[in-house]
């Protein structure tokens, strides 16, 4: 499941997101989970990172591919589409402050803001503001839609 090593489709990220070159970053193709730096995880980290082995595989089977193709074509559409890749994220993201919530209370509300300043990150296209996403990390169930 965690690989110390890049990801298959490494460079394509990069070209993409160059700042993804940045030590501590994890990547998820499933069925793994990629550190290529050997820096450590968290347990809130891993939370989020098992949301896209979900969201992955859940692709992979609606897609019914039997090249298992499916992990590509997440990443491409992760790629090339703003707000579907902020909806991923997203769903990663409540699931580490809900890790916080459940595992470490006292510290959840100093990580929720760190939470929300990545989401709200340029890593992720600075797609919303920081007060967008501390109040959709909070909302559980709810869609980053506007409108």
């Amino acid at each position: 499941m965690i690989v110390y090593s890049r990801p298959p489709n490494y460079d394509k990220i990069l070209k993409a997101f160059p700042q993804a070159a940045n030590s501590g970053m994890f990547f998820t193709y499933y069925p793994d989970i990629y550190i290529p730096d050997h820096s450590h995880m968290s347990a809130a980290i891993l939370a989020h990172e098992k949301v896209h082995l979900k969201q992955q595989h859940a692709f992979d089977v609606a897609l019914n591919d039997p090249d298992d193709d499916g992990v590509e074509a997440w990443w491409d559409q992760y790629i090339i589409s703003d707000l579907w890749r902020f909806e991923q994220e997203l769903e990663g993201h409540r699931a580490e402050y809900q890790w916080w919530r459940t595992y470490k209370p006292a510290a959840r509300t100093r990580n929720l803001h760190l939470i929300a300043l990545r989401l709200s990150s340029p890593l992720y296209g600075s797609l919303r503001t920081y007060e967008e996403c501390l109040r959709l990390i909070m909302r559980r169930g709810h869609s980053a839609n506007r409108g």
